[in-house]
């Protein structure tokens, strides 16, 4: 079976175009692998759509770490979700930059509106939930276990019966590092654990706690240290709310170096105090040629009043980036 990744943010990392001409090469039944924070709403819809058209054989979808915000309408495209079991999903209100006069920004709460209705509908077309709940999840920034999201119909089917290998050494206790190795399989089938735990066949749950206890790692306070200082710099750089605190802490413990990476590709929002305190940058050779509206706001504010329709082109380029 031919395979797809949608690994990192959609709009930079993923490019419509590149995956649709990556897609329009295949033939046959298709996995989409996608593990995303989201990004932009038009690029997203061009890749879910052409999944949507696509009739050369099936497509199977498999959430293997997060599909959130914009990711998480892409992978509804499957004929079938499967969603590994420590893996988010999350849905939230659509977003962009806000500045302008204030008809500019009405203009753009009105966009962000007809968006939200657009994403409400795909997600009522797969889930069955009614529009008022769904209006309820955008606005609280719903994140999702792979249970809530197989309960409320977004995923079709949980991926837990896989056995994998201990690596992880922000795991801190004995019932999470026996989840990484045991998940709904007989615990006799499990040959390689009980071998590298040095136990028989017939040992039972409670020999195995036992027995993984006295392998933790000694450093766990260390682990926990790296775990916080990750979030702390997420929070900080303002890639995570403080709401979504919990879940990132959860998924760091599970799978440090994944989630480590995956915050790093998300793009955070400048802070206003960087903005204030910048003066416009004179040196005019400075390739300006990749600044966005950050960027501008920072080190050249006073050329974007001189120049409203270079402010118009970024504005749009910014909301076409953001979900």
């Amino acid at each position: 079976m031919s395979k797809l990744t949608i690994y990192g943010e959609i709009g930079k990392d993923v490019i419509d175009t590149k995956f649709i001409a990556s897609l329009q090469k295949k033939t046959g039944d298709i996995t989409v692998k996608i593990n995303s924070p989201g990004g932009s709403v038009f690029h997203g819809y061009a890749i879910y759509n052409a999944l949507k058209e696509y009739d050369k054989g099936k497509i199977t979808v498999h959430i293997d770490g997060v599909a959130a915000s914009m990711a998480s309408v892409i992978c509804l495209a499957g004929h079938k979700i499967i969603m590994a079991k420590n893996a988010m999903y999350m849905i939230h209100n659509p977003q962009s930059g806000g500045f302008g006069e204030s008809k500019d920004l009405r203009k753009q709460a009105d966009l962000l509106d007809k968006i939200k209705s657009v994403l409400m509908e795909t997600y009522s077309n797969k889930t069955g939930i009614k529009n008022n709940e769904l209006a309820g999840m955008l606005d609280d920034e719903t994140w999702l276990t792979s249970d809530e999201a197989l309960k409320l119909g977004f995923v079709d089917e949980i991926k837990n019966d896989t056995l994998t290998k201990v690596t992880n050494i922000h795991a801190l206790e004995p019932n999470e590092i026996f989840a990484c190795y045991v998940i709904n399989k007989p615990l006799n089938m499990n040959k390689k654990l009980l071998k590298l735990l040095e136990l028989s066949d017939g040992a039972s749950d409670d020999d195995v706690l036992a027995a993984v206890k006295k392998i933790l790692p000694k450093k766990n306070e260390e682990a926990g240290k790296e775990v916080k200082a990750v979030i702390d710099e997420a929070l900080l750089s303002k890639k995570i709310t403080t709401d979504m605190t919990p879940h990132f802490t959860k998924m760091l413990q599970v799978d440090f170096q994944g989630t480590k990476e995956l915050l790093n590709k998300m793009h955070g929002r400048a802070k206003l105090s960087d903005m204030l305190n910048h003066q416009d940058n004179n040196d005019t050779s400075k390739d300006r040629s990749k600044w966005g509206l950050d960027e501008y706001r920072m080190y050249a504010p006073n050329e974007l009043k001189r120049d409203p329709k270079l402010y118009k082109k970024l504005v749009d380029a910014e909301f076409n980036n953001q979900d």
